[in-house]
């Protein structure tokens, strides 16, 4: 059965790598993919929570199934929110459709940052 999900990450890591041996930043969990179906993802929206300082932020999907981890596609690399300001990523859909492919973010060392995404499971 397809549900709604948000997935809410509070202060993204710097120390994350997207892309390498150490790709462990997952946004979080969503259910296993059912057989012919998929995730939607249907927002993502990156919120600067520091008041002075700009931040910038990768968000990549990732096949973790691949050693070292590997990137599929980029959602935005290098992205730069201003303080206090946000950002949503996603205009349209993106599907997920292999139980292998996650979502993965890290900030660069400047700033803080929320993600907030929004998944609609097993569509």
């Amino acid at each position: 059965m397809s549900k709604f999900v948000n997935i809410i990450k509070n202060g993204v890591v710097s120390s994350a790598i997207i892309d390498g041996v150490n790709a462990t930043a997952s946004l979080g969990s969503l259910s296993t993919i059912t057989t012919d179906k998929g995730h939607v993802l249907i927002g993502l929206n990156i919120a600067n929570t520091h008041a002075t300082q700009n931040t910038t932020v990768d968000v990549a999907i990732v096949d973790t199934s691949a050693t070292p981890h590997a990137v599929l596609a980029y959602i935005g690399k290098n992205v730069v929110v201003p303080p206090g300001s946000n950002v949503e990523l996603v205009d349209g859909k993106i599907v997920l459709d292999t139980s292998t492919q996650q979502l993965r973010a890290k900030k660069g060392s400047d700033g803080s940052a929320d993600i907030i995404v929004s998944v609609l499971e097993n569509a």
